[in-house]
């Protein structure tokens, strides 16, 4: 349940932040924003204690089924982003920013 409430915040403060609605995070688009969005949600959960599996879950939940991301793709986005803020300084604070604003 906790871990539901905390993907939910992840979901918004990512959307609210990207401007990626939250159907376009959840979906199979693989437009560069909005895969952006997603990995950038990815990171965010696992960093907040919701781990690839639950974000598998609540995915799957949310999209009825019609989305469910596998594990090494989170991971996948997870890693992506690890490496972006390793370049980019603006990232880095982004998503610091972010993760505060999930945990509140």
């Amino acid at each position: 349940m906790l871990k539901k409430i905390t993907f939910d915040n992840c979901l918004r403060v990512v959307s609210e932040k990207t401007e990626i609605p939250t159907d376009n995070i959840l979906a199979k688009d693989k437009s560069r924003l909005v895969s952006d969005a997603r990995h950038l949600f990815f990171y965010t959960c696992n960093e907040v204690g919701v781990t690839p599996p639950y974000v598998r879950e609540y995915v799957k939940l949310y999209t009825g089924g019609v989305n469910s991301p596998q594990t090494g793709l989170i991971k996948y986005g997870i890693e992506r982003i690890q490496r972006m803020m390793a370049d980019d300084k603006n990232v880095d604070s982004l998503v610091k920013e972010i993760i505060e604003e999930c945990i509140q």
